[in-house]
This record gives C-alpha cells, sequence and structure tokens, in this order.
C-alpha cells in the first residue's frame, strides 16, 4: 500500500470510529432529550428550554456529518426556534410548539436507533467497497 492509501484508509478510520461512537451515543442522547423536554413541560423555565436547545445545537452540528442529515436538520429547527423565541419572549405559543417539535426528533432518532447501534461500522463499510 502506498503512503497516500494508508493515511486514507487512517483518516477513514478515525471517521468511522467517531461515527461509532456518536452512534454508540444516541440511546444516552434520546433519554438525556426526553429528560430535558419533561422538565421544560412541567416548569416552562427559561433554563429548561435553553438545556434544550443546547442539546439541539449539538446535535444539529454532528449528525449530519455522520449521515443522519434529517435529525440533524431537526435539531437545528429546535435550536432556532428556541434562540429565536427567548429574544421575543412575548411570544406564548413558542414552548408548545418546540415540544412538539421535540418530541417528532425524538422518535426520528428511535427510529434510526437499532441502525445507529448495529449499523456501519469502519470494517463493514470498508470490506463490502472493497
Amino acid at each position: 500500500m502506498s503512503g497516500d492509501m494508508n493515511s486514507r484508509l487512517s483518516a477513514e478510520r478515525k471517521m468511522s470510529e467517531l461515527r461509532d461512537r456518536f452512534c454508540a451515543s444516541f440511546e444516552e442522547r434520546i433519554i438525556a432529550m426526553d429528560r430535558v423536554t419533561v422538565a421544560c413541560r412541567s416548569t416552562q423555565s427559561v433554563e429548561d428550554f435553553g438545556a434544550l436547545r443546547d442539546q439541539c445545537h449539538r446535535l444539529a452540528g454532528i449528525a449530519a456529518s455522520f449521515g443522519y442529515s434529517e435529525i440533524g436538520e431537526r435539531a437545528g429547527v429546535i435550536d432556532r426556534c428556541i434562540s429565536d423565541a427567548l429574544r421575543q419572549v412575548e411570544n406564548s405559543g413558542w414552548k408548545s410548539a418546540v415540544l412538539e417539535e421535540a418530541e417528532s426528533l425524538m422518535d426520528a432518532m428511535e427510529a434510526v436507533l437499532p441502525e445507529a447501534q448495529f449499523g456501519n461500522t469502519f470494517e463493514n463499510t470498508y470490506v463490502s467497497n472493497v
């Protein structure tokens, strides 16, 4: 193998390892998001909605990089919605709309959970492409 090929395989392997770690965290992310969504429903506090925004912001930033563009887009919508609403607190309907979107996002994450947990690893992807 040439040096370029080794470098490419090494970079692909590292990216695959990052994707695997991201995928392994799906269930944990769903549980954390569910917990903060429940808190948002019960307290309606700006702090809890800020915590939901932070989770969605991180998810939006990374999900598409690992092949979960729909989840990244949905998380981005929630992030922007909360950020916009917090600047205009007089809009009273935003909280229920955000919570509905969060439920939809968690449903989408649960739908890909089996794939994320047991899906494409570097070895599966590399071996099938060789």
